[in-house]
């Protein structure tokens, strides 16, 4: 099948990520004139070849309303085959994709119903529903008030260290990590911003990636959380064949009935138990160990077989430089952050595309000041403005 005659104008959203950078490449490489829309100015996708006009966009969070006025403009300005949200500007999309769709009816919005990712981003509602599967889960506990925090740490006893974190969150930026339950933190917690504690597992980090279409698997890749950027946020990205863990993502995907991207984080304990951490219903960079014919046919023209996949390995190497390098606690860990760093390709840096890599450091400078005006980090600063919170929109 001509891949081409099915789809001529691809628009990515969230130029910022660079998942959304490699999704650019491959779809071009397949003849697909790309364009991408994105709030944040001078992202990493401004000037790369692979893309034919990058726009800017209100920022979703801010003006979801005039966000998806000028996304149906776009949509229809330039005849949009596809649109393919990569970063949380998905909830976004998801909340107003009839608008979207009857701007251009031809047009595919590849998302699932905003009621499926709003339950899969609380991490209480989705561990909630792991548990009616009868998957194993964590133990979990929803916090929504003070009351709710003074209450439960009075009333609960823990022998073992715990994890509590913001129900709405990314990137574990908002985690904290308590022995016995001891120094508990402030916590800004409403019905509005709730909290949830969790039992800490101990055990191997995993995450997984998935395509999908009506509750069917299309293309998936799984790979260990070995270097993060924080505590949450991978940086490098080597394929680890784990049947167990693309079972577990069948299971999920078809008793939702998900059509779009669907990633996971786990943890599986020494006696092999595989706990669910949480969900993303978007892009992750799992996408860059999919290589181009399995990504374009599976969003695009899924096959009847599932294409499972690891490419060769990828890593983010400015930040394998600038948190990578900070995690080597001995030998042993510093011997595989320079194998990883010697072997493994860098997700930025294209010959055929040089200036991405390049930009990312003025990227990099403008979450900066974000981050320093808003008083949060930069790693949170890269999702002020499209960042979704159980918000009414």
């Amino acid at each position: 099948m001509n891949i081409k005659s099915q789809t001529k104008n691809l628009l990515l959203t969230g130029g910022r990520a660079p998942a959304t950078l490699d999704l650019a490449r491959k779809f071009n490489s397949y003849g697909i004139t790309v364009y991408v829309a994105e709030s944040l100015p001078n992202h990493l996708c401004t000037y790369s070849r692979a893309v034919k006009e990058s726009f800017e966009l209100p920022a979703p969070k801010l003006d979801p309303e005039r966000y998806i006025e000028e996304l149906k403009a776009i949509i229809v300005h330039k005849k949009i085959d596809l649109v393919i949200p990569t970063c949380e500007e998905v909830f976004y999309i998801a909340r107003y994709k009839e608008m979207l769709t009857l701007a251009l009816p031809r047009v595919n919005v590849f998302v699932d119903s905003f009621e499926k990712l709003r339950m899969l981003h609380n991490k209480s509602a989705f561990i909630e529903y792991i548990s009616s599967l009868g998957k194993a889960v964590p133990r979990t506990w929803l916090l929504r008030s003070s009351e709710d925090v003074a209450n439960f740490f009075t009333r609960t006893q823990f022998s073992q260290r715990i994890i509590i974190k913001a129900a709405y969150s990314r990137f574990a930026t908002k985690i904290f990590e308590l022995e016995n339950g001891k120094n508990i933190p402030p916590l800004d917690v409403s019905i509005e911003h709730p909290w949830v504690v969790q039992e800490f597992i101990n055990g191997k980090q995993y995450c997984s990636y998935s395509i999908c279409h009506s509750g069917t698997v299309f293309a998936h890749t799984a790979y260990a959380a070995t270097f993060t950027a924080g505590r949450g946020a991978c940086i490098c990205f080597e394929y680890t064949d784990h049947p167990e863990i693309y079972q577990w993502v069948q299971d999920v995907v078809k008793d939702l009935k998900f059509t779009g991207q669907i990633a996971f984080d786990f943890i599986q304990t020494t006696d092999g138990i595989l706990y669910p951490l949480e969900c993303n219903p978007r892009a992750t960079s799992g996408i860059h160990l999919l290589n181009s014919q399995e990504i374009v046919e599976a969003m695009m023209i899924p096959a009847a077989a599932v294409q499972i996949s690891g490419a060769k390995s990828k890593m983010v190497a400015l930040a394998m430089i600038l948190y990578g390098v900070r995690q080597c606690k001995g030998f042993t860990s510093l011997k595989d952050w320079l194998k990883i760093f010697w072997h493994a390709n860098d997700v930025l840096f294209s010959v055929d595309d040089p200036v991405p890599f390049f930009q990312q450091f003025v990227m990099l400078k403008t979450l900066y000041f974000i981050g320093s005006n808003g008083g949060t980090s930069m790693l949170e600063a890269t999702t002020y403005d499209i960042e979704w919170n159980g918000e009414d929109i």
